[in-house]
């Protein structure tokens, strides 16, 4: 196997990806997921600054296969490992190109799952079924479903177990404060010259009838306060 320091060209880089591609290949099969991560991750490295927009460059069609087979086989092995952080960022350029490759949105919906992004998750699936049916991609989206509602269900216990608190505090029973003793108003004797009657000053006359409270002026309003399972390898 060559190093990469060892390569000259993109036509060497596809070759080496290629290789250590199939050599990764045999180790997931075998069960060996840490070593075919580590290969995968190795051919991805490979192929991931090459331009492949370049048209002119004899190893465009095969550089672009290979690539698109490193990274899924990479995103597979990255979940079975529950490495879901590390499957979002190398599938999501992919589906910017092809936006309807069912293999490469299963897999995303499948990290999304395993990230608690149901949301993400029901989306992909959904997409991907409608692309390419299946009893893996149906009991993925199923499962998102469920999970999503289950979600909902216990952060509304949340908010609810909150709320109850909050209100129960505000209106806790508290003992209710001692009036204070009032002490007894002495009785000043009334002046000789006092003016006898109902108190109301000359401003005032009638039979009790202080005038009315004035309206707002013209123009004035009064201010309220209202404050109160895809699982082969290509």
């Amino acid at each position: 196997v060559l190093e990469p320091f060892e390569l000259e060209n993109a036509t060497d880089k596809v070759d080496a990806a290629l290789e250590r591609k199939n050599v990764g290949n045999t180790f997931f099969l075998k069960g060996n997921l840490q070593l075919a991560n580590r290969l995968y991750s190795a051919a991805y490295e490979l192929l991931k600054d090459i331009d492949f927009k370049d048209t002119k460059d004899p190893a465009f069609e095969v550089a672009n296969t290979t690539r698109l087979s490193v990274i899924l086989n990479l995103a597979a092995v990255r979940n079975k490992l529950r490495k879901f952080s590390e499957v979002v960022p190398i599938l999501s350029p992919i589906l910017s190109t092809f936006p309807k490759h069912a293999k490469a949105l299963y897999r995303r919906a499948e990290a999304y799952y395993g990230l608690k992004m149901y949301r993400e998750a029901i989306a992909d699936s959904n997409k991907a079924f409608g692309l390419s049916p299946s009893e893996q991609i149906a009991d993925l989206h199923d499962r998102a479903v469920k999970a999503q509602k289950n979600m909902f269900q216990k952060e509304k216990q949340v908010w609810s177990s909150a709320m109850n608190k909050v209100m129960g505090d505000l209106y806790e029973d508290k003992p209710a404060a001692k009036p204070k003793e009032e002490k007894p108003v002495e009785q000043v004797p009334e002046p000789a010259d006092a003016i006898d009657g109902d108190g109301i000053s000359e401003g005032g006359k009638g039979n009790g009838d202080q005038g009315e409270v004035p309206a707002a002026s013209k123009g004035e309003e009064m201010e309220i306060d209202d404050s109160k399972r895809v699982e082969e390898i290509n």
